[in-house]
């Protein structure tokens, strides 16, 4: 085996004991090799064959109620102001913090949606 998919492909094939076949490794190793397969497909799922990530996020246009500002106290919108947001898998919009790159949720007394 040369690569992820090849291991992966052969964990299916062999099922829950598939490691019995593999020189030097134990039941311990084996639970380590398959919580860090887990891992990387859960946070890579673009190598999973499927085009289009489970996560999806969308867009939607959102009205500000009242000023939406970030933790230094900086108007990220303003009220009245519209623009076109991210929504996480939920269906909740949020901002991008230019300070620090980080997602700001919007709750829902701090917006409206206008149009579509």
């Amino acid at each position: 085996m040369e690569t992820l998919g090849q291991l992966s492909d052969y964990m299916a094939d062999k099922g829950d004991q598939w490691w019995r076949d593999v020189p030097d490794i134990g039941d311990k190793k084996a639970e380590t090799v398959a919580d860090n397969m887990a891992g990387f497909w859960k946070a890579h799922p673009e190598y999973c064959g499927s085009t289009e990530p489970e996560s999806a996020e969308t867009r939607v246009n959102i009205k500000a109620t009242r000023d939406i500002k970030n933790e230094d106290g900086e108007i990220l919108l303003a009220v009245g102001e519209t623009i076109s947001a991210l929504t996480d898998v939920d269906g909740v919009p949020y901002l991008i913090d230019p300070s620090d790159n980080e997602r700001m949720y919007l709750a829902e007394s701090d917006h409206e949606k206008d149009g579509g």
